[in-house]
């Protein structure tokens, strides 16, 4: 609890409806001591959280929980449909719409589905003709199409071993077709079908050259799935928008076994140089939503590979595992795998990926969650990692709103939890970057006398290590470079830094740093009090 912000007229909210398991009491408990400090300072929360999550902790908090009643559905679709005049006029004014929603929402009445529902009809243009079959089947995730398509193949029992295994062929290929449209709907013709010839390879269940020339042709196999082509192109969503996601939900959800070599599949075609490569877009937000919508978390072992290919392989695992962490159906899932990965002495590009993922949205919507994984990538024992999480905490500490987070949790770090991810956090703040550009987080540290003490300590303890002693002297050059262009006081340079350069350096790598040509005048002052032991008194930071 006590990690819980009290900033003086702060408004925070705590989202606890993802949580793996039930909230234990002894948190309801202390959670009335912490809304005394609240009051106090003149700030308050909002804890989300669902009544079987909080069971536990209803006892202690029962003065100041509100329980909140499920939204009348048709009230969740009108006020959807509200925010666009066209769709609300026309739920207003035509009775058999307004109808056949209400007689779909009493089939299913959550408000989730209101909300989905009121979607679809916005995505429809007002007042076109013959409109309701396409609403519900869509909101009916094209039931019925999926049981035709997917049904159980019934052979004709009179015809002979060769017609019957044709047949059977041919089943398999449209299945697989589509499948295959359903992931990389609106791909090249040429490319789906080098795609659905590799699914097939993948469940052996590929077809011969006779099966080929005597099976249907692409213009029937597009027709039986219910499939266009537009130019060179093939989709499924232009006449039932939501098909694709309909199809991979059917097949996850009742043909379980089919999960792993689909996976498979689809990692194995968006390699470099393979069949559909250029879809590795497309196949990313595929594996993102069966991971948020179907819980298929193993996806993220596919993500995880990711981080170590190609800089476009790269740039999409760390934009799915964002989107993961930060979803609310299975973001306690991925936050877990990211703290574990933070926590493994695995693979360099696996943590810097890590870093990458807190320095986002997860560190903005979350900032406690992703300092905690910073903290341990600080810890490592690879340079580059380092250096990643440093930019993720300096990335973090700009946000305004995350920076109170950033630095009181460094400097917790400091005091007690770790002391050496402390000293290195302290210093990534304060490393105003390769441009020397103005750093309100500088002024927050070097301002405050007893974070100036601490950041003495810091400097002093990385300068005196050999493995850190590299990347903290670039600091140290960057600090003398705002003393010169008179972004920092030249004064207040030379006094943190010169007693921490003193107690740090000594010997050879003391002499090495005091005769270097600089080209400096603030780095030849600091020489001078070096030699002299006389600083001035560090007060005031900055010049901004």
């Amino acid at each position: 609890m006590d990690l819980l912000p009290r900033e003086p007229a702060g408004r925070y909210l705590l989202d606890l409806t993802d949580e793996p398991s039930v909230v234990p009491e002894q948190f309801g408990r202390t959670l009335e001591s912490y809304a005394i400090d609240l009051a106090r300072c003149g700030a308050k929360m909002i804890v989300l959280v669902t009544a079987p999550l909080w069971q536990l902790c209803l006892s202690p908090t029962v003065g100041f929980t509100i329980r909140l009643e499920t939204p009348d559905a048709r009230a969740v679709l009108k006020a959807h449909l509200s925010s666009s005049r066209a769709h609300n006029d026309w739920f207003e004014t035509d009775v058999a719409l307004r109808d056949m929603l209400e007689a779909i929402l009493l089939s299913d009445a959550a408000p989730g589905r209101a909300a989905e529902l009121a979607d679809i009809v916005k995505r429809r243009t007002p007042d076109s003709e013959s409109q309701s079959g396409t609403i519900r089947d869509e909101f009916q995730h094209w039931e019925s199409y999926l049981q035709e398509k997917f049904s159980e193949h019934q052979p004709n029992r009179t015809a002979g071993e060769l017609t019957l295994r044709t047949e059977a062929i041919s089943v398999a290929r449209k299945r697989a077709l589509l499948i295959t449209v359903s992931i990389l709907d609106g791909a090249p013709s040429e490319i789906v079908l080098n795609a659905t010839e590799a699914l097939l390879q993948q469940l052996d269940a590929a077809p011969d050259a006779r099966d080929i020339l005597i099976g249907p042709e692409l213009t029937d196999l597009l027709r039986d799935i219910g499939a266009d082509r537009i130019d060179d192109t093939i989709t499924l969503t232009r006449q039932r928008p939501g098909l694709d996601q309909a199809v991979l939900e059917r097949v996850w959800q009742e043909r379980p076994r089919l999960r792993a070599p689909i996976r498979d599949w689809m990692e194995a075609i968006t390699e470099e140089n393979a069949v559909a490569a250029g879809q590795l877009d497309r196949v990313a937000e595929v594996l993102a939503r069966l991971a948020i919508h179907l819980g298929s978390l193993e996806i993220i072992d596919i993500v995880q590979r990711w981080l170590s290919g190609s800089p476009r392989h790269r740039r999409l695992a760390i934009a799915v595992l964002e989107r993961l962490a930060t979803s609310q159906e299975v973001g306690a899932a991925a936050r877990r795998r990211l703290y574990e990965w933070a926590r493994s002495k695995t693979e360099i590009r696996l943590l810097t990926g890590v870093a990458e993922v807190c320095a986002g949205l997860l560190g903005r919507q979350s900032p406690s969650i992703a300092i905690s994984r910073i903290r341990l990538l600080l810890s490592s024992e690879h340079l580059e990692v380092r250096t990643a999480a440093a930019d993720a905490l300096r990335s973090l500490a700009v946000d305004e709103a995350a920076r109170p987070h950033v630095v009181a949790a460094v400097i917790d770090w400091s005091a007690s939890q770790n002391p050496v991810a402390g000293q290195r956090g302290l210093l990534a703040l304060v490393d105003p970057g390769e441009e020397l550009t103005n750093s309100s987080v500088i002024d927050a540290i070097a301002a405050d006398r007893e974070l100036q003490t601490t950041l003495h300590d810091a400097w002093a303890a990385l300068i005196a290590d050999p493995d850190s002693r590299s990347s903290a002297l670039q600091v140290v050059r960057r600090w003398l470079s705002c003393a010169d262009s008179g972004t920092l006081e030249a004064r207040f340079v030379i006094g943190l830094l010169g007693p921490a350069i003193k107690s740090g350096l000594s010997g050879e790598p003391f002499k090495t740093f005091v005769t270097e040509p600089e080209g400096s005048a603030t780095h030849a002052d600091l020489v001078m009090a070096l030699i002299t032991n006389r600083y001035p008194e560090a007060t005031e930071p900055s010049t901004w």
